[in-house]
């Protein structure tokens, strides 16, 4: 079943696209032929960029995105204010959170990147701010943040398998730090940002990498629905209390 929030999907295609586009594997050409032909635009604008915050995600998403999404650039509290979106037994950040969690991401970067590169990522896919377009957005700013660090990752060196596995146990439970601990071994010296486009202009699986948290998603109630709102809000207790844990 598509991925259907707007309801729509048989009279406008996969999330009201420009081209009307209804099949899958024709959705993903064209994203991915949008990705590469912005990425060095939307690099550029994050280098130009005095300070990464959340209007920075906002801007990436719509420089990579608007010519196939009218709606690119704006997050789900704008798009789909009152829908939960889950991928399996996985939740991500209700509409009025994702900008928390996005946030918290970014002041976990700001104190040490490094430490917690894996936690920041898993802050970011978890709260998920796009309809699509989440993964190579926060690939993106991820990137930035860490040039600005001083170092990089590696991520020819990364499997997409192995990679996925690590993320989706940080969704899942990010208490042991499972997507720190697999990029933790790929950390090398600062990437020119040259470098970094080339990188992911040519790595093998970033489609699928990226696309991970854009895939087999649903529609998972609606914030009006009790019984919904009762399961996001005993997930979400699950996930606060680990991340107090983890000193958030």
């Amino acid at each position: 079943m598509a991925f259907d929030p707007f309801g729509d999907f048989a009279t406008r295609g996969y999330l009201r696209n420009t081209q009307a586009l209804s099949d899958p594997e024709s959705v993903k050409r064209v994203e991915h032929s949008l990705f590469l032909a912005n990425l060095e635009d939307a690099i550029e604008m994050l280098q130009a960029c005095e300070v990464i915050d959340y209007g920075s995600f906002l801007e990436v998403h719509r420089i990579l995105f608007e010519d196939f999404y009218p709606w690119a650039g704006q997050d789900r509290a704008a798009t789909a204010p009152d829908l939960y979106i889950s991928k399996g037994d996985v939740r991500f950040a209700q509409a009025s959170e994702i900008r928390r969690a996005v946030d918290y991401g970014l002041d976990l970067a700001r104190k040490d990147l490094r430490a917690k590169c894996g936690t920041v990522m898993g802050q970011f896919a978890f709260g998920h701010p796009f309809l699509d377009g989440n993964g190579r957005a926060i690939m993106l700013v991820f990137g930035e943040l860490c040039h600005r660090a001083g170092f990089g990752i590696a991520w020819e060196g990364t499997t997409k398998t192995d990679y996925l596995t690590a993320l989706t146990q940080e969704l899942d439970d990010p208490r042991s730090e499972p997507l720190t601990t697999y990029l933790t071994p790929f950390i090398t010296g600062q990437v020119p940002h040259a470098a970094y486009s080339k990188t992911l202009n040519e790595l093998p699986g970033l489609s699928g990498m990226a696309r991970f948290i854009d895939e087999g998603r649903d529609v998972a109630g609606y914030t009006s629905d009790p019984a919904s709102k009762k399961v996001y809000e005993a997930y979400a207790a699950i996930r606060n209390a680990a991340m107090r844990g983890l000193g958030g």
